[in-house]
């Protein structure tokens, strides 16, 4: 019970995606399109003993815009959604 590890695989089919559209000096959300992704994440935890736990996880994350009211965006990634992320750390938790 010292190791963890977890790995998922995912894909997803965006139909009338929402996003801020300005009219004028406004923002308002708006179905505007579809777009589609998938990807894989992995998560590797050990814990060393009672009060240590150490983590590395990483994820890789491929998304396309399929329709949009600006041609422009079409082919090009989600906004905010990286390629590739991850994160590394520890917790010391005492009672």
């Amino acid at each position: 019970r010292r190791v963890q590890f977890d790995l998922v695989a995912y894909y997803f089919d965006f139909k009338d995606l929402q996003k801020s559209v300005f009219q004028g000096a406004t923002a308002v959300i708006q179905n505007v399109g579809s777009a589609d992704g998938r990807g894989i994440e992995a998560d590797l935890r050990f814990r060393p003993s009672e009060n240590w736990t150490l983590f590395v996880n990483a994820a890789y994350n491929d998304t396309e815009i399929k329709d949009d009211p600006t041609p422009a965006q079409v082919g090009q990634p989600l906004n905010r959604a990286p390629e590739f992320s991850g994160a590394a750390g520890g917790t010391y938790s005492f009672t």
